[in-house]
């Protein structure tokens, strides 16, 4: 009798513990194939044929339709450069530069992937609407309060994650070798 009891609590616990750490890596990450450039990661091989069961699982839970190689590269952050998590309390500074491509956006999401809402009803900056510096740079201001310039607005929910999506990009087949300098910082300027 204590060597059923034994097996059956063996089961219990070993399924258990799978299924636990199942739900941690789906509901907590994105994959092993994940590549991370300063606060921004991707999964180049989301979507392919490649793609490793978690990613799979990831993709398949949140109802996203990642991005082929062959389309372009979305880049995610729901951190700053610090590390302290995006809120849309603080005000934020994204500047820099980006690796050539046909055409790029930068949009506000909610963790669950929905659109922040705010009362200038703008989600998003796509490359051809900004003001750029003379060397081709940008600066885009992502903040609940109106500021000058590139301003992307978003309410002050806790939670906050911005996402680049680069369309028709050489750096797609090589985002192992995008470095920091061809990525935007994001710069956590000041909290409500």
């Amino acid at each position: 009798m204590i060597h059923i009891v034994g097996f059956f609590m063996a089961i219990f616990i070993a399924a258990t513990s799978g299924l636990g750490l199942t739900w941690l890596a789906v509901n907590l990450g994105h994959g092993f194939d994940q590549v991370r450039v300063g606060s921004w990661s991707t999964s180049p091989k989301a979507g392919t044929l490649e793609s490793d069961p978690y990613s799979k699982a990831v993709i398949a839970r949140s109802g996203e339709i990642p991005m082929s190689a062959g389309e372009g590269l979305a880049l995610r952050s729901d951190r700053d450069d610090g590390g302290a998590p995006l809120t849309g309390r603080c005000t934020y500074v994204v500047k820099g530069s980006l690796p050539p491509a046909r055409l790029w956006t930068l949009t506000a999401y909610d963790d669950a992937g929905a659109f922040r809402d705010n009362p200038a009803h703008r989600y998003s900056f796509t490359s051809s609407e900004i003001v750029r510096d003379a060397d081709g740079s940008f600066e885009i201001t992502v903040s609940p309060e109106v500021k000058a310039g590139n301003w992307l607005p978003v309410d002050r929910e806790q939670s906050l994650v911005l996402v680049i999506r680069l369309y028709d990009t050489p750096a797609s087949s090589s985002v192992s070798q995008l470095g920091t300098q061809m990525i935007p910082k994001i710069e956590r300027k000041a909290c409500l």
